[in-house]
């Protein structure tokens, strides 16, 4: 996920934080979460949430599912990348 983030958002300082870090955000930072809703060998699904300093927000949830073989590491960059795509609604101008 921080690699999409990279890519999309080029000009962005990424820190990542443990799910137990606790984090205020100021005025220009954004804090964003994966939330995967359902994993399995042979698919995947869920959403991003962010907050500022002042909004909370949820994207789409989208799903990335393969029919002819288990989910590789290859499938969870496009599932990284489709999730960024989705979500137009960022607070951050994303790279196309």
């Amino acid at each position: 996920m921080i690699q999409a983030l990279a890519r999309a958002m080029p000009d962005v300082t990424i820190r990542p934080l443990q799910a137990d870090d606790i984090f205020v955000p100021r005025v220009g930072d954004l804090v964003l979460k994966l939330l995967v809703d359902d994993l399995s060998d042979s698919g995947m699904e869920g959403h991003l949430e962010w907050k500022t300093s002042t909004v909370r927000e949820s994207g789409p949830t989208v799903r990335l599912s393969v029919m002819d073989r288990a989910l590789s590491p290859r499938f969870f960059r496009q599932f990284a990348d489709a999730l960024i795509r989705e979500t137009s609604q960022f607070p951050i101008r994303i790279r196309e």
